[in-house]
């Protein structure tokens, strides 16, 4: 299952958290260690909505491999597995599996892809908040429960940016 979002950023706030790491309410972390080697820097937090499904996005991406600027328009998908077909995936991520298999997959249609796990769903009746680390870099997805419903805690997931 696939859940696909047309967004638009709103504002952007450069993090100067070590790797772009943030605690769980969203707020950045202070640089703890700032003399790490091979550590990026560039992670900023970008606020987006999406007019066209009603929803709220916060999420923190490493701006080096996918520059985004404020007015920016981009696809998000969250996805289960990245083969086509939709059929299941290995529970375990494998780097390797698009070049060992030689089959497309979602990831050949996008600019930017992270795997990560859903690790908090706040019901608010009203709207849904749906919180995914991905590694360390955090996710705050908010919007209609009923889109939202098929998201479950502890779920891995597939998150696959591409610019409009």
């Amino acid at each position: 299952m696939y859940l696909t979002l047309l967004i638009k950023t709103r504002m952007a706030k450069n993090l100067t958290a070590v790797r772009g790491l943030a605690t769980a309410s969203m707020q950045p972390c202070a640089n703890s260690s700032p003399s790490l080697a091979g550590v990026t820097r560039a992670v900023s937090r970008f606020v987006c909505h999406s007019d066209l499904y009603e929803m709220d996005l916060q999420i923190d991406l490493n701006t080096e491999l996918f520059p985004l600027q404020r007015n920016d328009k981009f696809s998000l998908v969250l996805a289960w597995t990245l083969n086509l077909d939709a059929t299941p995936g290995s529970e375990k991520y494998d780097a390797d599996f698009p070049a060992i298999s030689g089959r497309r997959t979602l990831m050949d249609n996008y600019d930017y892809v992270m795997y990560g796990k859903v690790f908090k769903y706040k019901d608010n009746n009203m709207k849904v908040e749906v919180y995914i680390s991905f590694g360390g870099l955090l996710m705050k997805l908010a919007g209609d429960p009923v889109k939202l419903e098929p998201i479950e805690v502890d779920s891995n997931i597939y998150l696959l940016l591409k610019k409009l």
